[in-house]
């Protein structure tokens, strides 16, 4: 990560650098410079259930390959109904695929086995 501002004459500014966890740093007019090694947080999802939106599936490619590869084994239109509706669970999706009993416990159970 590089980053680098400049301080405009008799001027003071509080600099905040992303990933890091000290304090803001003041610094007076000038250019200033900082270079670092910037690594992501570390993100944690909640584990998947059937009340999880569709959005949330797509966030782990794991689960979703799962739910791609048995949605088809119960009513293979039913993927074209899913597409762009991230907000919409996926108990909500199940339930208006026409073979909800046997589709619903099939996909719970593989969520469950991924131990998320």
């Amino acid at each position: 990560m590089t980053v680098e501002i400049e301080v405009p004459l008799n001027s003071s500014a509080s600099v905040s650098l992303a990933g890091q966890n000290s304090g803001p740093i003041e610094v007076g007019s000038g250019r200033h410079h900082w270079s670092y090694p910037y690594q992501l947080p570390e993100v944690t999802y909640p584990p998947l259930t059937l009340d999880s939106t569709l959005g949330e599936l797509i966030d782990s490619p794991e689960a979703y390959a799962l739910v791609l590869s048995i949605i088809p084994q119960h009513y293979p239109v039913f993927m074209a109904r899913m597409q762009a509706r991230a907000e919409v669970t996926l108990r909500h999706a199940i339930y208006s695929n026409p073979r909800t009993e046997k589709l619903g416990p099939q996909i719970d159970a593989s969520l469950a086995s991924l131990g998320q």
